[in-house]
């Protein structure tokens, strides 16, 4: 299973500071829970002269959803998402494969 997270930087933060953070304390406070296999961060280019819906893309492969579930739950956790609300909003998707035929 994959979440994304749709990151949108607040006003307040350069991409600079969330960027070293994410590279030095969030991805690696991520790849810690038992339950990620991977975490990635992209940071979004808008195309076509339009504007990306968000500054970054995370994506995290997760390894089972109840372990996520517990993982998330944890202090560890807790923290890691207080420190990213203070440099970003952040909308959280799961997903599955579409079913081939």
């Amino acid at each position: 299973m994959r979440i994304l997270g749709l990151i949108t930087l607040k006003r307040q933060t350069p991409p600079e500071d969330f960027n070293s953070w994410a590279r030095d304390h969030w991805l690696p406070g991520l790849g810690a829970l038992v339950s990620v296999s991977d975490a990635e961060l992209l940071i979004t280019h808008a195309m076509g002269g339009g504007t990306a819906p968000a500054s970054h893309v995370a994506l995290l492969e997760i390894t089972e959803r109840e372990e996520f579930d517990h993982d998330i739950a944890s202090a560890p956790a807790a923290e890691l998402t207080t420190a990213l609300r203070g440099y970003a909003d952040v909308v959280w998707v799961a997903t599955e494969r579409l079913p081939v035929a």
